[in-house]
Formats: C-alpha cells, sequence, structure tokens
C-alpha cells in the first residue's frame, strides 16, 4: 500500500512529466513535425492523466480514512 507522502510526490512527478510533454507537443508543432510522433506523446500525456485522476482519487481515500 502506497503511503501519502509517496503518493503525493507521484503525483508530483507525473504533474511536472506532464508538463514538459506540452512543452514538447508545443515544440513539435512549430517544428512541423510527424503528426504520428504528436499522436504519441498526446497518448501519453493522457496516459499520465489517468494515473495522476487515479492518485488523487486515492489519496482522497486515505485522507477519509483517517
Amino acid at each position: 500500500m502506497l503511503t501519502k507522502e509517496k503518493i503525493e510526490y507521484r503525483i508530483s512527478v507525473l504533474q511536472e512529466q506532464h508538463k514538459n510533454l506540452d512543452k514538447t507537443i508545443d515544440s513539435l508543432y512549430v517544428a512541423n513535425t510527424d503528426d504520428l510522433e504528436v499522436q504519441a506523446l498526446k497518448k501519453k500525456k493522457l496516459s499520465i492523466v489517468d494515473e495522476i485522476v487515479r492518485l488523487v482519487n486515492e489519496l482522497r481515500r486515505i485522507e477519509n480514512e483517517v
């Protein structure tokens, strides 16, 4: 079982990854890069958001138990 601190840390790491992917995708648009590459990065971004949501829900569950 994850502790509250580990979940909070993981969320912050994922948020940073999400922000970095955003910047990468923006730069690829400017560089007129292949749409498949952009699409793959957007898919990765969505999976990060899904994990953040899952962890936030887990964090809320833990906080409600206390």
